[in-house]
């Protein structure tokens, strides 16, 4: 049987934190043992450090300076390009702007995961599971009898 691939959304990750018998906690005990391959999104790391009271991993600075960009565009991707900023309803420049601010951040996430996976450890995530008060899960999170 092929290894399954799986989401994990910040609401596994809360309710681990409030209990060490529930369904969340006992998900998360299987990282890294070989049963599931986690997959993430570029929205969802930030989601997990706040989740995880941590810092922020990209800050937006809103003050930058703004500079021109002249670009050349096949004329069937330059319509393309039209039709999907008018159907995001924004200008075509923003459209620009956020697709490239996006591919940058998928790199940049890439990047900082890896980092990130260097320092990790089964047992790290173990010990923080350990912490978790041993009492009965929500009930959305009880395992099934």
């Amino acid at each position: 049987m092929a290894t399954p691939h799986i989401v994990l959304d910040t609401s596994v990750l809360i309710s681990a934190q409030r209990s060490q018998r529930g369904a969340s906690a006992k998900l998360l005990s299987l990282v890294g043992a070989g049963q599931f391959e986690i997959h993430l999104s570029v929205p969802l790391v930030p989601e997990y450090e706040d989740v995880l009271n941590t810092e922020r991993v990209f800050e937006i600075d809103r003050r930058s300076n703004m500079s021109a960009l002249s670009l050349r565009l096949p004329t069937s991707l330059h319509e393309q390009l039209r039709t999907l900023a008018e159907q995001e309803g924004v200008s075509i420049n923003q459209f620009i702007m956020l697709a490239i601010a996006e591919k940058m951040a998928s790199i940049a996430t890439e990047d900082y995961l890896q980092q990130r996976a260097k320092q990790g450890s089964r047992e790290k995530l173990l010990a923080v599971l350990a912490k978790a008060p041993n009492v009965e899960p929500e009930e959305a999170d009880r395992l099934p009898a």
